[in-house]
């Protein structure tokens, strides 16, 4: 590994990746599939939670880092170290 370890993750897992990606984009663009999450409202009035689907969430590049194990705000500071560095 060089001395940036999140650019080496990202390097990595670039093409599968932005594959993904672009699958993810298209499915919300052309089709009536969308992202959800669950979102659970514990309302002391009511017996049970109530449970509604919640359309977006985090945006895809946030998800993806997440799903390889990228830390972005690590993958920003390595970013200004090479800039500093020149």
């Amino acid at each position: 590994m060089s001395e940036y370890p999140e650019h080496d993750k990202l390097r990595a897992v670039n093409g599968v990746s932005e594959d993904i990606y672009r699958f993810l984009s298209w499915m919300d663009d052309k089709t009536e599939f969308r992202l959800c999450r669950e979102v659970v409202l514990d309302d002391p009035d009511m017996d049970d939670p109530t449970v509604f689907l919640e359309a977006g969430g985090e945006d895809l590049k946030k998800l993806l880092a997440q799903y390889f194990a990228i830390d972005l705000e690590e993958l920003d500071a390595e970013k200004q170290q090479m800039i500093e560095e020149l």
